[in-house]
């Protein structure tokens, strides 16, 4: 039950333990008082719950336990947004709040003496009074000092400085000597209030399963201590959430938003196996995956073609796969000609040669001319010259047989 739904239940209950005679004067004896507290003399019950319809936070619903969950006077089984009258809201969205709303007009709570409401902690007349410091609120049943304490009113009735079972007038009270837990006192007298002392921990507003001083009804993560940071706003604190349902929290996840209840992590870069980005270009001089392993000093580009070690015959530096001249050094690889092969070990970089086909392995096509295109022409050439000197000598016989010099 909250502080103020406990006072209004004090304010209605039957009988009032340490007080006796007839309190609100109406004529009816306190024990048999359905509201000591207040005067009504006929004791008009409406909906016949033992508590009387002056002090009844629910006038037409029986609630003998009063209980009043949101402190607004109201109890819990007649309450409803539109009167909510101790929220400091304005629920029913006429621009009114609490009191100042006529659907609170009939509460308890906003009950009106010549300006001054006796209940609500506040100076409500500017006089610089509140409730029953002000006289307007000399007649009001709280103010009223008895000389005896009522042990579960909240109010120091006897004015003597002492409030319910603080009061050694209620030493004796049923609820005096064991924590209330919710009424903002330290009943039991160890110093502890509520939530503070441990006789509370069963209780289920002072439940902290997780010791971070957020009890467990209103805590995100109930059972991990935590600031109560909630990126997604869905409800379950950061430090408890299983995004895949892989029973791996999501702040200790290396894979959070795919299930790997093993967290298999071969490359120990810190990103499970089920999710990791693999390295798949292994010659862009970047990290692919970012785990800050570039190309082939990442284990992803292990076996590609280009991550696998290289013959460098002449020792330029340049790798025979990709030397355009792999038999002499040439770290510039200049290929004027653009034919594939370098300038250094081409017998005409600057062009000439592109009509021949390169047979020999040294990356020229001169090399053609030299080995199978001089054997080719030395045949015509003799020819030739035989068919000169044949054609020579019968002219020269003609020549003769004519007598010509």
């Amino acid at each position: 039950m909250s502080a103020l739904g406990l006072l209004v239940t004090v304010m209605v209950a039957k009988t009032s333990y340490a007080v006796t005679g007839d309190i609100d004067n109406d004529g009816v004896a306190d024990v048999d008082d359905n509201c000591p507290k207040l005067s009504n003399p006929g004791q008009e019950d409406t909906d016949a719950d033992g508590v009387g319809d002056v002090c009844d936070n629910c006038i037409d619903v029986m609630n003998p336990d009063q209980l009043d969950s949101d402190f607004d006077f109201y109890g819990d089984a007649c309450d409803s947004e539109a009167t909510q009258c101790f929220n400091f809201s304005d629920d029913d969205g006429d621009f009114l709040a609490d009191c100042d709303d006529d659907d609170c007009s009939g509460g308890p709570f906003c009950a009106d003496y010549g300006g001054e409401i006796c209940n609500d902690f506040f100076d409500d007349d500017g006089d610089g009074l509140t409730d029953c410091e002000d006289p307007k609120c000399a007649a009001y049943p709280f103010c009223v000092n008895t000389g005896t304490e009522v042990c579960n009113d909240f109010f120091d009735d006897d004015g003597n400085g002492l409030t319910d079972c603080e009061d050694p007038q209620c030493s004796a009270y049923p609820t005096c000597g064991a924590e209330l837990c919710n009424d903002f006192l330290d009943n039991d007298g160890d110093q502890l209030t509520d939530c503070a002392d441990p006789d509370c921990s069963h209780y289920l507003l002072c439940a902290d399963t997780d010791f971070d001083f957020v009890p467990d009804i209103q805590d995100n993560c109930p059972t991990v201590a935590n600031d109560q940071t909630d990126s997604d706003f869905n409800g379950i604190g950061d430090a408890c959430q299983d995004s895949d349902g892989d029973g791996v929290l999501d702040l200790a996840d290396n894979c959070p938003d795919v299930a790997n209840p093993e967290q298999e992590d071969s490359d120990q870069d810190g990103a499970g196996n089920t999710c990791q980005i693999k390295e798949t270009l292994c010659n862009n001089g970047l990290s692919d995956d970012t785990d800050g392993l570039v190309d082939c000093d990442d284990p992803d580009c292990a076996k590609a073609q280009v991550c696998q070690p290289q013959v460098d015959s002449d020792s330029d530096g340049i790798p025979n796969l990709t030397d355009n001249c792999p038999d002499k050094a040439n770290h510039d690889q200049l290929d004027n000609d653009k034919d594939g092969a370098g300038n250094v070990c081409d017998s005409t970089p600057d062009g000439g040669n592109s009509n021949l086909v390169d047979n020999d392995t040294g990356g020229s096509g001169c090399a053609l001319n030299k080995e199978s295109g001089s054997q080719s022409r030395a045949p015509i050439a003799f020819g030739l010259v035989t068919v000169a000197m044949f054609s020579w000598l019968r002219l020269s016989r003609r020549q003769r047989s004519r007598g010509t010099p």
